[in-house]
């Protein structure tokens, strides 16, 4: 034991912290820099064995190289006279146990989720280095008020006895002595099995147990009991020791705990967004409306010209570019976002943030004998400047009843008329194209769980998915087998496939991939290439009308509309044949010239209230993505090493998804997202290495 006043390995004691079963833990002052770090100090009898100790400082190692928000950082390890010790950066609160003892034994649901939640991403940052945690307890997690009105920050800790996850390596004994904590270990810890992740899915579900029941699962007198709690008898309910707790966690903490590694959540943040939607609050059921007798319905059918054929080219539109001819390998579409719209008349924002406004409704007069009924869909988002008006619903539309002045125009019947899904694809799914069997197919994906499901059938290749401002759409290049690529459109899940467009403006023989207007979702802007091989931008309205068109350059690609609306974002090239090149922008009505944003070789911009996202070619062949944000000017790279590109920002632009190399066999592509900052990277979902991701994931931003 040290007293204050002691030195230790250079740095002297304050006060001790706190004891456990692997030694003692002390604030200490570092020897040379004005801070304090905790330093812990291992049990003598640990250290006496040589392959402990190659092992704890070989680990020290691999855990001090994880940095995550949620992580305790290790500093330094070393030995002193026999003992192993390592330092960590001081975090001056309370771990969970004292926060349960001060809350009376349990925490509230909606806390105790969100300690969860905490925990959940920073064990699946472990796991993509290849580290299982193994001791996942709540004195092992520590808490500290958030700064202002930011929330409870949490942090895990006590990484030293983490696991790597490589062959002949995931065994827990040594002498007959197990390292872990029996009261949250995994059936496989406790059988001394091979153990991975699904390890600390299991810990992390009894640490959500305590939380809510305020007893650890399997309580008994008996080392046995909780042995055999763990290896054969089903997990307990929260509900039935906590009748109040919502019967819905019962199921999440089930799963957790499932005796089978395969039947637990995929991931850590799979079980947190699990309990998040258990807490979600359900609507009452509503009582079926009284039904009057049904009247004569006129019906008038309205036939969609088949779009002239187009190549398939989604690059830079110009003089002497090279032409696709339908190639699942397609570059990104950017996505068409769902931000603000300006007030009537006002000037253009520069590139950032920008306000909500609810915009005119689309009204829509439908003729039944005797009866005419109008049906008024909001087609915006709005916030608190909204003012009076229709107040949004899920999915951004309200529905009113009465009678109109006017009736819908074409664009907007045009949009009515679009194969559209009842409810908006979620929040957290992302649109991925990738290449099963040699056919590109577009697949949902959840970028919280992980999950996926196939919504094209492979019999035409489909590429460069976009999603629609009200994201119950998606429009891609349909490229039938030996034939040209054509854009149509689909509602989000699967279901019929229609033209997007009736037919494409005159002149232009050859498209590229268009932009969606996020304020207006009549409004495309479609890259044009006429016969004479002249390039242009031209707005059009999604029943084929010609808004304006747009001079940019012959040299251009990958448009993108800002938040509002009122400009688009691209990059322009020096020359044909060039992937990238500065961003410029340029206001969507015509009243100004282009006007540069970057001096670099960038392409695939998005934009969103966070910025411009965008991926810039370095000068050693990798590719990383970039934000140009609305304060200095100064993009900020949050990627280095890979082959990144095609950045898509999340509904709430909180993160991005991309398209990269990194973790993906030579020559194939894989989707990735992270946080706006770059923390946080992962893989969106694990696929066979024989499957390729070519197209660029479509997101969308609300």
């Amino acid at each position: 034991m040290l007293a204050p006043g002691d030195t230790f390995a250079g740095y002297t004691v304050v006060r001790e912290l706190g004891t456990g079963g692997m030694g003692a833990v002390y604030l200490v002052q570092h020897p040379r820099l004005p801070r304090t770090d905790a330093l812990k100090v291992l049990r003598r009898e640990l250290c006496s064995d040589p392959a402990f100790t190659r092992r704890f400082l070989r680990e020290a190692e691999l855990v001090a190289g994880l940095s995550h928000r949620n992580v305790v950082p290790v500093l330094d390890r070393g030995e002193v006279d026999g003992q192993l010790w390592l330092t960590m950066a001081f975090v001056d609160g309370q771990d969970v146990e004292g926060a349960l003892a001060a809350a009376g034994g349990r925490l509230p649901p909606e806390r105790a989720v969100h300690v969860v939640t905490e925990v959940a991403a920073a064990l699946d940052a472990a796991h993509r280095q290849g580290l299982v945690h193994r001791d996942v307890k709540p004195a092992n997690i520590l808490l500290r008020p958030g700064d202002d009105d930011e929330p409870e920050q949490v942090f895990l800790t006590d990484f030293g006895i983490a696991k790597p996850l490589e062959a002949g390596s995931t065994r827990l004994t040594r002498t007959g002595m197990v390292i872990a904590t029996f009261d949250y270990a995994s059936p496989e810890q406790v059988e001394s099995r091979d153990l991975g992740p699904p390890s600390d899915v299991y810990s992390l579900g009894c640490v959500l147990y305590r939380l809510l029941s305020g007893s650890v699962p399997f309580p008994g007198d008996t080392l046995y009991a909780a042995l055999h709690g763990h290896v054969s008898l089903p997990p307990p309910r929260p509900s039935a020791t906590v009748p109040a707790s919502p019967p819905a966690l019962d199921q999440v903490v089930a799963r957790a705990m499932a005796k089978d590694p395969g039947d637990r959540y995929p991931t850590c943040r799979a079980l947190a967004a699990a309990a998040r939607a258990a807490l979600a609050p359900r609507p009452a059921p509503r009582p079926a409306p009284a039904r009057p007798a049904p009247a004569p319905v006129t019906v008038v059918q309205r036939t969609v010209p088949q779009p002239a054929p187009a190549t398939d080219r989604w690059t830079a539109v110009g003089p002497s570019t090279p032409q696709r001819t339908g190639p699942p390998g397609a570059s990104r579409p950017g996505v068409g976002h769902r931000p603000p719209s300006p007030a009537p008349g006002g000037p253009a924002p520069a590139p950032g943030r920008g306000r909500r406004r609810w915009a005119a409704a689309v009204a829509v007069t439908v003729s039944v004998v005797g009866v005419t009924t109008a049906i008024t869909v909001v087609l915006n988002r709005g916030d608190d400047d909204a003012g009076a008006g229709a107040a949004p619903t899920a999915g951004g539309a309200s529905t009113t009843a009465g009678p109109v002045a006017t009736t819908a125009g074409p664009a907007e019947l045009a949009l009515a008329a679009l194969p559209r899904s009842a409810q908006p694809l979620p929040d957290d799914v992302v649109v991925v194209g990738q290449v099963v069997d040699g056919r590109a197919v577009l697949v949902e994906v959840d970028a919280t769980t992980g999950e996926s499901v196939q919504i094209t059938s492979g019999t035409d290749d489909a590429v460069s998915p976009l999603v629609s401002p009200d994201r119950r759409s998606v429009a891609f290049a349909s490229v039938p087998a030996g034939g040209v690529a054509s854009l149509v459109v689909m509602p989000v899940g699967g279901g019929p496939v229609a033209p997007l467009l009736p037919s494409l403006p005159d002149g232009c023989t050859d498209p590229g991939r268009p932009a969606w207007n996020p304020s207006d979702a009549t409004v495309l802007a479609l890259p044009c290439t006429d016969p004479s091989g002249a390039a242009a931008v031209v707005v059009v309205t999604l029943d084929g009308a010609v808004q304006r068109t747009l001079d940019v350059g012959p040299w251009f690609g990958d448009l993108a509309f800002s938040p509002d609306g009122a400009q688009l974002v691209f990059w322009a090239a020096a020359a044909a044949g060039i992937d990238g090149g500065p961003l410029s922008v340029v206001p969507v009505d015509g009243s100004a010239p282009a006007e540069q944003l970057t001096d670099g070789s960038d392409a695939d911009p998005d934009w969103s209230e966070q910025g411009i996202a965008f991926r810039r070619s370095n000068a050693d062949g990798s590719r990383s993505i970039c934000v140009l944000g609305d304060d200095d000017g100064q993009p900020e790279c949050l990627t280095t090493g890979s082959f990144d590109q095609d950045p898509s920002w999340s509904p709430d632009g909180g993160r991005l998804a991309f398209k990269s190399d990194r973790g993906a066999p030579p020559g194939l592509s894989r989707t990735w997202t992270m946080a706006s900052d770059g923390s946080d990277l992962q893989q969106l979902t694990e696929v066979p290495d024989d499957v390729d991701q070519p197209s660029a994931p479509a997101w969308g931003v609300r």
